[in-house]
């Protein structure tokens, strides 16, 4: 696996472990604002890594003929 693949594996397993907590905390009206800000910037952060990794697999293959996400 290359850096950036695991870079997005990295991200996606933060927030899916972030996400049950954040359900019930919002189910109950607990969630502060500064948590929901906080969250929300991490789910932007994701969805940007997101883009770069599709943008990424996209492009015409690297001399030798890989794709940078091989």
């Amino acid at each position: 696996m290359n850096e950036m693949t695991s870079a997005l594996i990295t991200a996606l397993k933060a927030v899916n472990l972030q996400v049950p907590c954040i359900i019930d905390t919002l189910l109950a009206g607990t969630l502060p604002a500064r948590k929901q800000r906080e969250f929300g910037g991490l789910l932007i952060a994701l969805g940007e890594l997101l883009k770069e990794y599709a943008d990424a697999g996209e492009r015409p293959a690297q001399v030798g003929g890989t794709s940078p996400l091989a």
